[in-house]
Parts: C-alpha cells; sequence; structure tokens
C-alpha cells in the first residue's frame, strides 16, 4: 500500500467519500439510520426526482450506507475492484464509467415509475 493513493487516485477518492458520508450519518442518527433518515441525507427516492427535480439523489444516493457492514463491503469492493478498473480504464474513462453506473443504477426504477404515472394518466 505504499503510495497507492498517488496511483489510484479516483478510487481512494471515492473510499474516503463513502467512509465521510458514512461517518456524517453514523454521527447524526446514530448506527441504525432508517430509511426515511437516509432519504433526507441524500438517499434516493423517485418521487423527490419527479416532483422536485432533486436530480443529485441519482449520485448521493450512492454514498449513503446503513450499516457497518454495508460500508465495509462496498469499501472493500472498491478497493479491489476499483483499484483493477482504475489501472485497466486510466483516470478519465474510469470516470466516466463511475459517474454512467451512479445514475444507470437508478434508471429502471425511474422509468418503471414514469410508466406507472402514464399508465394512471390514460
Amino acid at each position: 500500500m505504499n503510495q497507492e493513493y498517488k496511483i489510484y487516485k479516483i478510487t481512494y477518492f471515492l473510499m474516503a467519500v463513502n467512509v465521510i458520508a458514512y461517518l456524517y450519518t453514523s454521527l447524526k442518527y446514530g448506527l441504525s439510520m432508517s430509511a426515511m433518515q437516509g432519504i433526507q441525507v441524500g438517499g434516493f427516492n423517485p418521487l423527490y426526482v419527479y416532483y422536485y427535480h432533486e436530480y443529485y439523489r441519482l449520485i448521493t444516493a450512492n454514498f449513503i450506507h446503513f450499516g457497518l457492514m454495508h460500508i465495509f463491503c462496498n469499501v472493500y469492493s472498491l478497493y479491489n475492484l476499483g483499484m483493477l478498473m482504475e489501472k485497466i480504464l486510466k483516470e478519465k474513462k474510469y470516470i466516466i464509467v463511475i459517474v454512467v453506473s451512479m445514475i444507470r443504477q437508478h434508471y429502471f426504477l425511474i422509468c418503471y415509475f414514469y410508466y406507472l404515472i402514464l399508465v394512471q394518466i390514460v
């Protein structure tokens, strides 16, 4: 791990943001954060995206974690797979893959939500 943070800047940045977000929510709500509290700090809910145009939730929801095991597994996966992907793709392509993955993660849920709204209107 000697000087790895200089080589894998994006991966270490993502791990740091995850840990900081978890520490913030743990200090604010305790270790047993509810789903509603998760939404209050930026978790994903299609209603907020649709009615209030809170598109930032497509990104911030990726940093909300419920419990120590959740944050541990995500950071551990980032450490192992993130470094490999960053090494293979290089910084620019890796950032693109990360951002597209963050947004795409919620894409089908948003499409389904819009479908339900359209079905009820027609």
